[in-house]
């Protein structure tokens, strides 16, 4: 199972969450949706308890609120939109804002450009997508359901779980869904279509999955390749004229006074040739965030 992680990409020191579902109106468990209430310490375990709540609203929209010191002062706010694209694809819209933040907290923040947050974002989600990718396979293998399949965490899988529930209170009204204990097949398949294959075989790179539908992702990549392939072909001048004035200096080095700011100009050609060149290296590496999918290392599974 999959748990809502607020933005972190790193879940070796994350402690154990307390999950409470929150049933709301007097008709509860709604078909509209459900609450869930969590508290973390944070990092560390001089960190004081956050709340945070997950709202879950029919038919696939999740919003969270983050409280700070005070209760009820909102601190930082989401909401994630789902829609239905097929069987196995889903696109996802989501939509952040922070409040109550000092000054200088919001202003690192501003400094980071939007596409580097975007491809961070990428790499939470693609952190979670080949287990969830996994237990489709294992349902579609086994035909067993989610709760024949797997053992919930009560710190982590909570509100995964509610959400399978609630899945199964109203799907039957959905044209195909995977709760908890029921599941219903799409009957309308056609078969030049390969309608039922998961998200990780319909879309394989980070690319085709969101730079292409992304804007601001698309001319950002546009730019890395435009420095990349400037930093090449200055690099590569420079290392010419850096050649050409080393030859010319060489031609004249009777004349010692002529030959010392040739000399000087064909080491400043050269440094500056690495200098570009090394750019360009690093404009080849962040060109590769745009595409390349996160990967585990295999030591951790």
């Amino acid at each position: 199972m999959t748990r809502p992680r607020a933005g972190a990409t790193k879940k070796t020191p994350a402690p154990p969450t307390s999950m409470k579902i929150i049933e709301e109106g007097p008709d509860a468990p709604s078909s509209t949706g459900f609450s869930c209430i969590v508290k973390s310490r944070g990092f560390g375990s001089r960190k004081k308890m956050t709340s945070t709540r997950y709202r879950m609203q029919a038919p696939g929209v999740i919003r969270v609120r983050s409280e700070g010191k005070k209760e009820g002062e909102p601190l930082f706010g989401a909401a994630l939109h789902c829609i239905p694209l097929g069987k196995g694809r889903s696109r996802l819209l989501f939509k952040t804002y922070a409040m109550n933040f000092p000054p200088m907290v919001g202003f690192i923040y501003g400094l980071k450009p939007k596409f580097l947050r975007h491809l961070n974002s990428c790499k939470i989600l693609e952190q979670d997508m080949k287990l969830i990718c996994a237990q489709e396979d294992h349902v579609a293998r086994t035909g067993k359901t989610l709760s024949e399949s797997f053992l919930p965490i009560k710190s982590s899988d909570v509100m995964v779980v509610e959400l399978r529930k609630w899945l199964d209170r109203v799907g039957h009204g959905m044209p195909f869904f995977e709760g908890w204990q029921k599941s219903k097949e799409a009957a309308d398949l056609n078969d030049h279509e390969d309608c039922r294959r998961p998200s990780h075989r319909a879309f394989e790179s980070r690319y085709h999955r969101h730079v292409l539908i992304c804007a601001e992702t698309r001319r950002a990549l546009a730019t890395v390749k435009q420095v990349k392939k400037g930093g090449l072909a200055l690099s590569a001048l420079l290392a010419a004229a850096s050649v050409l004035l080393s030859r010319a200096g060489a031609a004249r080095a009777a004349a010692a006074a002529a030959a010392a700011p040739r000399g000087v100009g064909s080491l400043v050609a050269a440094l500056g040739s690495l200098c570009l060149l090394g750019l360009a290296t690093a404009a080849n590496a962040l060109e590769a965030r745009f595409y390349t999918n996160f990967e585990r290392h295999p030591s951790l599974g």
